[in-house]
């Protein structure tokens, strides 16, 4: 192995003991090939860690958390302790992290600056691999799908006698119990008309949370909904002879704390706390339940993949599954953009990333 011969032999051979020691258990034998795009998470995810004390970063965090700062550590690691060899060794650095200019002299105070690598790496290394972690409690999830079947089936309709008639956002809540839009889509406006049928709602939804890739600007629902809230709106349509607009006049959070509080006025003994995004689990819920397609079930939720809708509801099994038919209302929906169908993934490719679920067949 090629090295400064001004370098007394002990000193070197102690050097590269260390090192090859070290290089061992970063898993140098191991392939490194990383896309741009983990490259990029890796640097970030040591950044602030470099810049605390030696031994604390990343190490009480969850097992998922965990795995993933040593990951980062071990890519750092040997990116920057192979170049500063090769560059000791007077080759060309592999990947290109450390230029050979930076340094002058490259006997002992580039060695010197291997071993302070070397110290850092193993004081992370020792305090990743300790058995003796308490990780720290999980906190609850916030999600509205948790508990929503803590309340009866009839929350909706509860929840819509108490509201005033002539309160401030009560064609809002029809429209969200209805198509269960999010809150910030009905202050931007919904057109809201009636089908020639005189029983069809068609729906004009300006959708949020649209970038160049993800959500649909614009997506028309069409239901026959026959609970209250529905019946409302469609003598609205009748009144107007034509296309009415609601448009909430407030913020997002505004329009939720109402709901919440005509939630907690309709269901006083429940703890579970209705949103807005209560509405929309629930229509979810309905709509798996119903066997709808995964298109049409991202085109009423707003969605551009079929895979984001698993995150809302859950299809209900057994003796309290069965609905009356089309009990969500909805007959048909159409997004403006064209809705990616997610591939399902491997059967262990949840347990292989989770630690858990179930084995693959």
């Amino acid at each position: 192995m090629a090295h400064d011969h001004k370098i007394p032999d002990p000193d070197w051979l102690a050097f590269e003991a260390r090192l090859e020691r070290v290089l061992l258990r970063l898993g140098a034998d191991k392939p490194l090939s990383v896309s741009a795009r983990t490259h990029r998470a890796y640097l970030k995810a040591c950044r602030p860690g470099l810049q605390l004390v030696p031994g604390v970063w990343g190490h009480e965090a969850s097992p998922k958390t965990r795995c993933y700062n040593r990951a980062a550590l071990r890519y750092w690691a040997l990116t920057r302790v192979c170049d500063r060899y090769d560059v000791l060794a007077h080759r060309e650095p592999r990947f290109g992290t450390t230029a050979p200019e930076c340094f002058d002299d490259r006997g002992w105070r580039l060695v010197h600056d291997i071993e302070d690598h070397l110290d850092f790496i193993e004081i992370h290394l020792d305090a990743f691999d300790r058995k003796d972690v308490k990780f720290p409690h999980k906190p609850p999830s916030k999600s509205k799908r948790r508990g929503l079947s803590t309340l009866p089936k009839d929350w909706r309709e509860r929840l819509w006698h108490v509201v005033p008639n002539h309160a401030e956002y009560r064609d809002e809540i029809a429209v969200i119990s209805v198509t269960g839009v999010r809150p910030v889509e009905v202050t931007r406006g919904i057109r809201v008309r009636l089908a020639q049928d005189d029983r069809t709602l068609i729906f004009r939804v300006a959708g949020a949370k649209v970038t160049a890739t993800q959500g649909q600007p614009i997506r028309f629902i069409r239901s026959t909904c026959t609970r209250p809230e529905a019946d409302h709106l469609r003598a609205k349509c009748r009144q107007a002879e034509g296309t009415v607009l609601i448009h909430a006049k407030c913020s997002p959070k505004r329009l939720g704390d109402t709901v919440s509080h005509y939630g907690s006025a309709a269901l006083p003994e429940y703890k579970y706390r209705v949103s807005p995004y209560s509405y929309r689990h629930q229509l979810c819920t309905e709509l798996k339940t119903e066997n709808m397609g995964r298109e049409q079930i991202a085109a009423v939720m707003g969605h551009i993949s079929t895979r984001t809708a698993s995150a809302y509801g859950r299809k209900l099994r057994g003796s309290g599954s069965v609905q009356p038919e089309l009990f969500s209302g909805v007959v048909s929906a159409k997004a403006s953009r064209e809705i990616t169908v997610a591939k399902p993934r491997h059967p262990g490719a949840r347990k292989g990333r989770a630690g858990k679920g179930r084995n693959p067949t």
